[in-house]
């Protein structure tokens, strides 16, 4: 009788050390590709704001002469990523003329053009 206690006792103490092992296993697993996705990040981009008036616009750049003591003109590239927008309104890249007052989004390094809105 006490050998099949001890038996016994070993084949609890094996399947609970086995289900541990592979419950660990699988939490291993399952946080692996949440670690690959947060190092597949790239860096964040500086993204910078300026106002002022369309001094030129063609299909890949827009020219803006920025409001303020120091006026100074910045030349955004356009892309088709670019959002447009008149009001609420998604508009093209045509519907802005030079002499309008916009609102810019755009990434610093790149001066690639996030967002415009009239």
């Amino acid at each position: 009788m006490r050998k099949i206690s001890y038996v016994l006792a070993l084949i609890i103490t094996v399947v609970f050390l086995a289900g541990v092992s592979f419950a660990a296993e699988a939490k291993k697993d399952a946080t692996a590709p949440a670690e690959a996705k947060k190092e597949a990040k790239a860096p964040k981009e500086k993204v910078v704001v300026v106002k002022g008036e369309v001094t030129k616009v063609d299909a890949a750049t827009i020219t803006i002469k920025k409001a303020g003591k120091t006026p100074e003109e910045i030349t955004l590239n356009v892309s088709p990523e670019t959002v447009v927008k008149v009001g609420k309104e998604k508009k093209a890249l045509a519907d802005i003329k030079v002499g309008d007052k916009v609102k810019a989004m755009y990434v610093k390094d790149t001066m690639a053009a996030k967002s415009i809105s009239k």
